[in-house]
């Protein structure tokens, strides 16, 4: 793919773990030198305003992802949304009418107890630009980006694991590129025998359901769900325990 990429300068696009991305904003907002607020400690302080910012940004960026199905509207929300977590938090609700989804300043039971120590964060400009380019560094454009569909691990190396089988290097032509990541996303997300049918139509090919086509796809389907439902029973996964056990 990148020997492809490199060629025809076509775009490819990898995602990044969403969790792992709170994670480093998390470990790199309690490190961030903030002067001690007075009568705090200042350790203690550092780690419950890292630990509200991080939750503040992922219950935005979840809640706005469910709001917004275009990436690109969705991208543009999100990065107005960020920059406006750290004057919420300040007690400035001025823009939280409009960059922000999660904000409950304007109801009658709002409270602060999720900011530290339960009162408004009382930041120095020189604090407030040190949270922010923090911010900026994990939730700038490029990082909302690649982490646009909010997949953890496991998401993002499947789909990643896919692409690289559907289009594999040595087998990879600019005409057909699209194509194969378009049938291999799709596949991902609705199933082998639906996505058949669905790129099918797209192609312009009519298939009826009387048609061997369509009753091939839809076995394809239905044997792939009944073994998609039978691996998440208790009985399957304890027969796969037991079986590494015994060839340990």
């Amino acid at each position: 793919m990148r020997e492809h990429n490199a060629k025809v300068q076509e775009k490819v696009q990898h995602f990044k773990c969403f969790i792992h991305n709170m994670r480093n904003l998390h470990k790199h907002l309690r490190s961030a030198c903030i002067k001690q607020t007075k009568g705090m400690d200042r350790l203690l302080y550092c780690k419950k305003l890292a630990t509200a910012i991080r939750t503040r940004v992922r219950l935005e960026l979840t809640r706005l992802r469910k709001l917004l199905r275009g990436d690109e509207l969705y991208l543009a929300r999100a990065r107005e949304t960020v920059t406006n977590v750290l004057d919420c938090f300040s007690g400035s609700h001025d823009r939280c009418k409009h960059k922000s989804v999660f904000c409950t300043a304007h109801l009658k039971g709002h409270s602060t107890r999720y900011l530290p120590y339960g009162k408004i964060v009382v930041l120095s400009a020189a604090d407030k630009q040190q949270l922010q380019k923090v911010l900026d560094k994990y939730c700038g454009v490029q990082q909302l980006r690649d982490t646009v569909q909010l997949h953890n691990t496991n998401r993002c190396e499947n789909m990643h694991s896919r692409l690289f089988s559907y289009a594999s290097k040595s087998m990879v032509w600019k005409r057909s590129f699209t194509a194969l990541c378009y049938s291999a996303t799709l596949g991902a997300s609705v199933g082998r025998g639906l996505s058949l049918l669905q790129f099918a139509e797209r192609c312009g090919i009519n298939i009826e359901a009387s048609d061997p086509m369509y009753r091939y796809a839809m076995f394809t389907q239905n044997i792939a769900r009944y073994h998609s439902d039978r691996k998440q029973k208790h009985e399957y996964k304890t027969s796969r325990y037991l079986s590494h056990r015994k060839r340990e």
